[in-house]
């Protein structure tokens, strides 16, 4: 959205995003999942396709964008990764805490 466009009647960009989406929803607090203000003013909809495009149209929206949806590949990162648990989840030569508060994540986005 259009951070200059906000109008001095909202409060907060939350009440102004939230405003956006009344004329899309008869309930645009449960359509609007998350108020963006940090870094980008922006908001995150639960739209539906019509609902998406009569949102592109207003001139305070920059743009819409459908968020890609990603599944897990797996619950079981040891075993994922083919990691012994009897070993300490790996070989540390003798040494069973070397893999103590370790997280291992890899974000391929």
């Amino acid at each position: 959205m259009k951070h200059q466009d906000k109008p001095l009647s909202f409060e907060t960009h939350h009440d102004w995003h939230s405003s956006s989406l009344q004329s899309l929803t008869d309930s645009p607090l449960q359509s609007l999942l998350y108020s963006y203000t940090e870094a980008f003013n922006c908001f995150a909809a639960s739209l539906n396709e019509e609902q998406a495009e009569s949102l592109n149209k207003s001139e305070s929206i920059l743009g819409v964008y459908e968020d890609t949806v990603y599944t897990l590949h797996t619950t079981r990162s040891p075993q994922f990764l083919d990691l012994d648990a009897d070993l300490g989840l790996w070989a540390t030569g003798g040494s069973t805490q070397a893999s103590g508060d370790v997280i291992i994540r890899v974000l391929d986005i």
